[in-house]
């Protein structure tokens, strides 16, 4: 009878593995305690309270990464196997709560005012970042789908969250609805792949793959289930031909959640398909590489022709969003495109510095937006931006900062975000999709400089009365921390890259 009951012992470690999730969960529910009392009068309190809360966990994690580099092995393998306590999960927590505290910073701001600003906006700003530390810790196909719905409920709430904008009701919806049939299509994936293999965590699901060969019939439930998975995540980071609901969600939600999406949701799929293709498929790169090129391709290239037309500074922003999954993927070639995972570990490193130098690019893009529009001149449209160097020259040249980073101009973080993925793809000869890539760089430029040139030498068509008062101080730090991440990971990229390197030292 001894022998049947188990209880299995949590050390302190397994327990860390899930630390930052747990911690926010918990801080939500403090902050969802609080909202019952002063919510309705005093919102952005909730988001103060988030907002110190995220920046204590930022800390605290800190503390974990101390203590993680210091100690080798598997400790991740606590609850049953689901849980990565290593310093690449790590990494992408300091990424998220980073991109959340900056988004709820712009949120107190944005929402100052507007009838949607409730208390349980910023709570879901807090569970979805816990989907997101999930989904980046986790080492079996289960957990992500948890985190991954974890973070998308939350998400798709906000980006309807402002009930009077009739197209913030359509983002919503939209997002919703092809939400669940992503989330179902890599559920359909997730099942074929436990049908081949009988498991679900990531080590024994490349054991077993890397045995099916043909004519087995597991195999064909291999490959369509992989396909199908890489279909799940394509619809998260926005790959075409999975991209349609981006443009019209983008535009829709409030401006915080579209930064949040596009630094957030993009990074958490990101990094579970980096997860995936190292550990899960790693004996199956071969069979995937030429798919994943075509994605990279059709990704670039559709995003950046679609963007040269756009008007609307947020859809403009959507679609290159698309065009920038689509440089991430080129990363994503190269590392199926390697012999050996120690060989792809390389664009791994690209992509991960590309990660967080595209989400203050971003963020920082849709804070100027949020500004704008709390001086009632718009914000939106990119005719908004006519004659700003005369009316906010400093605001004029924050933008100036993201627009020619998002172009890959040098020094800035962008060109050797860009500069890195390209030069893994030459090293694995990818040629002719590093082609693809530089002249989708080169139709990137335009629509990027055609922002800086309407701010520049425009003239406004009318006069806008300047506001009396000066912009938050929060959003204000939002901006110039934002900015001066892109300029520093432009100046120093070395140094950068050398704490991403630390965080495969001890990869487990």
């Amino acid at each position: 009878m001894e022998d049947l009951i188990k209880i299995p012992i949590l050390s302190f470690y397994d327990l860390a593995g899930v630390a930052t999730p747990m911690m926010l969960g918990i801080l939500a529910l403090a902050g969802l305690v609080l909202d019952s009392w002063i919510g309705k009068k005093k919102p952005s309190w909730i988001g103060g309270f988030s907002l110190a809360g995220m920046i204590l966990i930022l800390a605290f994690q800190l503390l974990l990464h101390i203590g993680r580099a210091n100690l080798s092995g598997d400790l991740g393998a606590g609850f049953g196997g689901l849980i990565f306590f290593d310093l690449f999960g790590i990494y992408f927590n300091y990424l998220f709560l980073a991109a959340a505290i900056l988004v709820t910073a712009m949120s107190i701001s944005h929402l100052e005012g507007k009838d949607y600003n409730r208390g349980e906006y910023y709570l879901l700003i807090l569970i979805a970042t816990a989907g997101m530390s999930l989904m980046a810790g986790a080492r079996d196909l289960i957990m992500v789908f948890i985190g991954l719905e974890t973070m998308s409920i939350p998400i798709y709430a906000l980006a309807a969250s402002d009930q009077s904008n009739p197209k913030s009701n359509e983002a919503g919806l939209k997002y919703l609805l092809l939400g669940g049939f992503a989330s179902a299509i890599l559920l359909y994936g997730i099942a074929l792949l436990y049908g081949a293999a009988g498991a679900t965590d990531f080590l024994t699901l490349s054991n077993e793959l890397a045995r099916l060969k043909m004519p087995d019939l597991r195999f064909f439930f291999m490959i369509v289930g992989i396909a199908l998975v890489v279909i799940g995540f394509g619809f998260k980071v926005a790959a075409v031909p999975f991209h349609m609901w981006v443009p019209d969600v983008y535009e829709g939600a409030p401006t915080p959640i579209t930064a949040y999406m596009a630094a957030g949701v993009k990074a958490a799929g990101f990094a579970v398909l980096i997860r995936a293709f190292l550990y899960a498929f790693a004996g199956e790169w071969l069979q995937t590489y030429q798919i994943i090129w075509i994605l990279a391709a059709l990704t670039m290239t559709v995003g950046n022709l679609l963007a040269l037309v756009q008007n609307n500074l947020k859809r403009m922003l959507a679609y290159s969003s698309i065009a920038h999954a689509g440089y991430l993927l080129v990363g994503m070639t190269t590392l199926v495109s390697s012999n050996t995972t120690q060989e792809a570990f390389s664009p791994t490193y690209a992509m991960m510095y590309y990660l967080l130098v595209y989400s203050f690019m971003n963020l920082g893009a849709f804070a100027v937006i949020v500004v704008l529009g709390r001086e009632r001149r718009g914000g939106e449209m990119i005719a908004d931006y006519s004659d700003l160097s005369r009316k906010r020259p400093f605001l004029a040249v924050l933008m100036a900062v993201f627009m020619f980073s998002l172009a890959g101009v040098p020094p800035l973080g962008g060109f050797f975000g860009k500069f890195y993925l390209f030069l893994g793809a030459v090293h694995s000869r990818l040629y002719w999709l590093v082609l693809i890539a530089v002249l989708n760089s080169v139709i990137a430029a335009f629509y990027y400089l055609r922002v800086v040139y309407v701010m520049y030498m425009q003239k406004e068509r009318e006069e806008v009365i300047q506001p009396g008062i000066e912009t938050g101080v929060l959003i204000n730090t939002v901006l110039i921390l934002s900015a001066a991440m892109v300029v520093l990971l432009g100046l120093v990229p070395n140094q950068f890259l050398d704490i991403i390197f630390m965080t495969f030292r001890k990869f487990v």
